[in-house]
């Protein structure tokens, strides 16, 4: 039996170097090559065409979700799941039989994973298992019929909903209801009315997801939902601000004030 062609996905790179050691030690495995990104593991399974890939679902930019929507399903290698995700949440995998290693693994449910991708391997089960994959991901999301999109189309969906992680519990928010958005390196606070939420996803990321007749730049760390605008003021000197219905402020910048005006209609 030929080694099976395997590619690592994880932008955490001591994730990477675990799973990178583990598979140099079972001679059954190839390993490919590392993607730090989303980004990267598009391109490389859609040229190295891997046979099985261990990939992590929580990415800043592109998520492991958004990887198997921008791959076609025909070509799916094996998917093997590397989550932060408890117990509670990875039911929904087990119940597709879809494989996955929690965060941190043990040595022992990592070979366990890799028996299991091995016997999935000789059996040509490889379509079986892309169709669980498939009906999993429908069952996630039943309003999306699940079909391969390509990059300009994924970027042009607009979200409607969040599901917030924290402390074990898990929180949807609906897009609608965010007030303001306020970005800081690899995460956002989501600002609703009688809330605040932490949310890993980096702010220029989230807007190109965002509804864009709804939702508007104010400057460079922050995006103001239009609906939730109560007025825009101005104080002395050349600060422009946007007060929010809740009373919150939210600094405009220069180069933003025109296109803001001009959705008004105001020059």
């Amino acid at each position: 039996m030929k080694p099976i062609r395997t590619l690592i996905v994880d932008d955490e790179e001591l994730c990477r170097k675990g799973i990178r050691l583990l598979l140099q030690e079972d001679n059954e495995y190839r390993i490919l090559g590392e993607c730090k990104n989303g980004k990267e593991a598009i391109k490389e399974i859609r040229t190295q065409k891997p046979e099985v890939v261990f990939l992590d679902i929580r990415m800043p930019e592109i998520s492991g979700f958004d990887v198997l929507k921008r791959v076609n399903p025909e070509e799916w290698p094996l998917f093997v799941f590397v989550t932060a995700y408890d117990e509670h949440a990875i039911k929904a995998f087990e119940v597709h039989a879809i494989d996955y290693v929690l965060k941190p693994f043990t040595k022992a449910r990592f070979k366990k994973t890799l028996e299991r991708v091995k016997n999935i391997v000789r059996e040509k089960n490889a379509t079986t298992f892309a169709h669980s994959l498939m009906q999993m991901m429908s069952r996630l999301d039943p309003s999306q019929e699940f079909t391969a999109k390509s990059d300009s189309e994924v970027k042009s969906d607009s979200l409607d909903k969040l599901l917030i992680s924290s402390r074990g519990a898990h929180e949807i928010v609906w897009v609608k209801e965010i007030e303001w958005i306020e970005g800081a390196d690899y995460y956002v606070c989501l600002h609703c009315r009688n809330k605040s939420f932490l949310y890993r996803e980096r702010l220029k990321n989230l807007e190109e997801k965002l509804p864009s007749s709804d939702f508007f730049r104010a400057h460079k760390s922050a995006i103001i939902n239009l609906n939730y605008l109560d007025k825009i003021i101005s104080e002395p000197g050349t600060h422009i601000y946007a007060l929010m219905k809740s009373g919150a402020k939210v600094k405009i910048s220069r180069n933003r004030k025109k296109a803001l005006f001009d959705l008004y209609g105001e020059k």
